[in-house]
């Protein structure tokens, strides 16, 4: 599951990123709770890119500062997932390392 998690977060940071934040840029959507809100909720069919996409990059912060906290753990993939649905490269290399860690 974890490579799969993977996978899915380099695809969509490396090749779809750049459409994202066009995307981003030509129609600014507000996030419905906060970013804490969002990232432990359950979604029975995946995170919503769109919705997670509507915070943008200064949420990047907080959503790495998550993948540091044990208290998170049970929403990591939530975590990457919506990281790489925000899609900005500055993420990556964090990213990486946290797969790397936690294989």
């Amino acid at each position: 599951m974890k490579k799969l998690v993977a996978i899915f977060l380099l695809m969509h940071v490396l090749f779809l990123g750049p459409a994202f934040l066009r995307a981003e840029e030509a129609q600014v959507l507000q996030p419905a709770v906060d970013i804490q809100s969002f990232i432990t909720q359950s979604y029975e069919l995946g995170v919503p890119c769109e919705q997670a996409r509507a915070y943008g990059r200064p949420v990047g912060g907080d959503l790495l500062s998550m993948l540091e906290d044990r208290r998170y753990e049970p929403y990591w993939e939530n975590v990457v997932v919506t990281l790489g649905c925000i899609g900005d490269p500055a993420f990556v290399e964090p990213l990486e390392k946290f797969l790397e860690t936690h294989k």
